[in-house]
């Protein structure tokens, strides 16, 4: 907010107050996360708090964003026919409240992981859970 908007604004009366926070929502649906979990929307401190707390809930944090676990699902095996990888808290530094989080580095260590080769493409495709086939 502008130092003149501010100006604008109506005196609060003692015991309230105005502060930032921050709230996540999927990407794909734009449902708020705590909607159906806790039945109200979550306020977080800062980007470190939310992103540990919805990874740990099973939401999908990349860098294009985050999604809750069933839109991820379902963009996972539309795409990949696979379930979507589990992503821990983003980085050592977000557990540690110390710098901004690094989202994109579970994604690359996950694409170098010696258990999946860049040549795993050549394989057949699996199906996820739900049945569904990954596209040719």
């Amino acid at each position: 907010m502008r130092n003149h908007e501010r100006q604008h604004l109506p005196e609060l009366p003692a015991g309230f107050s105005t502060e930032t926070c921050v709230v996540v929502s999927c990407r794909t649906c734009q449902d708020f996360y705590g909607d159906d979990e806790e039945g109200g929307i979550i306020h977080f401190r800062g980007l470190h708090e939310a992103a540990e707390v919805v990874a740990t809930a099973g939401w999908w944090v990349t860098v294009q964003g985050v999604q809750s676990r069933h839109c991820a699902a379902a963009e996972a095996c539309a795409t990949r026919a696979v379930d979507p990888p589990t992503l821990g808290p983003a980085d050592p530094a977000a557990r540690q409240g110390r710098g901004e989080p690094n989202l994109a580095r579970p994604l690359a260590r996950a694409a170098r992981s010696p258990r999946r080769p860049a040549l795993a493409r050549a394989r057949p495709r699996r199906r996820c859970r739900a049945g569904h086939r990954g596209r040719p």
